[in-house]
């Protein structure tokens, strides 16, 4: 038995030198080249577009150098965020810097629109110091992503003091009319998120986008000198955040959605009747800059006092003293979690 045992482990050890040794030229050879294998071009091109989406615009198309089979790769890229707020930073304060830079930035969002080849994307962000000036520029942009059913859509056109007097980008009847033909309005039902921000549009055409876009649960509206009002209105509507900033001539706001959970409201409050009915879920409320009493502040939200989680305030208090109580009756917040409080007061 020891004998067989012994002949066993010698045949054994032979056969591993057999493999290993008068083939070793080849498995060195092998193992280089296993090295310079590119494995990741060999992903399915779902898996590249992806994570191509999770850089930036200008680093995924940087990508198309590697190889053919990478040349319109990022092309497919789902997210065009075309942000350039460094680029805002970095400006000095001259207008003429500011045009040649104007100019790059919507060659560049042209440029990448003409080369995608995608047929959706999932976000499409705009972000620069743009007016109505560039506005052929712009409603082209945002009649492409609406096409390439766009699912978060954000025009955000950073103010820029070296404009003088331009008039703010409003939103044209051109685009109007686009959303509402056949096409455009099965595009838009897949709008999850829609962010306009220093573009004046009117109360129409925002409710228009919520009525008809059922996947809706973000809208936000900053600085909009057309939105007289807002009607945010439907017994369907999945709407969860709401945020309304600086919009001047805002004089009535009425906003009925039992999935929303977080509304802000940033502007003059004694200026504007604010409704919020059926807010079963609200967990969030945010407001700044009332100029009215401390218990009208609290008015449009009191039916909610006691399912709040966060609250944070803001109010200038003109008349504290005999002639104004301040609170009728303290609110009960049987769940908050966190209260700020802004206050100005004599």
């Amino acid at each position: 038995m020891s004998s067989r045992r012994a002949k066993t482990t010698v045949t054994s050890s032979s056969m591993r030198e057999r493999m290993i040794t008068p083939n070793s030229k080849c498995t060195k050879k092998h193992k280089s080249n296993n090295y310079m294998e590119d494995w990741i071009s060999r992903l399915p091109d779902e898996i590249l577009v992806s994570v191509l989406s999770l850089l930036g615009i200008r680093e995924a198309a940087r990508t198309r150098v590697l190889s053919k089979r990478w040349e319109h790769v990022w092309s497919y890229s789902r997210v065009l965020n075309f942000d350039a707020l460094q680029t805002i930073l970095h400006l000095e304060s001259n207008r003429e810097e500011l045009e040649v830079e104007r100019s790059r930035y919507i060659n560049w969002v042209n440029k990448v629109m003409e080369s995608h080849l995608g047929s959706t994307i999932d976000e499409f962000r705009v972000s620069f110091c743009l007016n109505n000036f560039s506005s052929c520029d712009i409603d082209r942009w945002i009649e492409f992503a609406i096409a390439k059913r766009v699912q978060r859509l954000e025009v955000d056109l950073k103010p820029c003091f070296f404009f003088g007097n331009a008039v703010a980008y409003t939103f044209t009847n051109r685009s109007y009319i686009h959303i509402k033909t056949p096409a455009g309005l099965s595009s838009i039902r897949s709008l999850r998120s829609l962010c306009f921000k220093l573009v004046n549009i009117s109360g129409e055409i925002l409710e228009y986008f919520v009525s008809n876009c059922p996947l809706l649960e973000s809208l936000h509206v900053e600085s909009s000198k057309d939105l007289v009002n807002l009607k945010v209105v439907g017994s369907s509507l999945r709407l969860k955040v709401m945020e309304i900033s600086y919009c001047p001539h805002l004089m009535e706001l009425e906003v009925c959605a039992a999935s929303l959970v977080s509304f802000k409201y940033f502007g003059q409050g004694d200026k504007i009747n604010m409704q919020i009915k059926d807010a079963f879920q609200l967990a969030e409320v945010c407001t700044s800059d009332f100029v009215v009493q401390i218990d009208n502040a609290f008015f449009p939200f009191s039916s909610y006092f006691s399912q709040l989680e966060n609250l944070s305030l803001g109010m200038q208090m003109t008349r504290w003293g005999k002639g104004n109580p301040g609170f009728k009756q303290l609110p009960e917040f049987t769940k908050l979690k966190h209260l700020t409080l802004q206050v100005v007061a004599d």
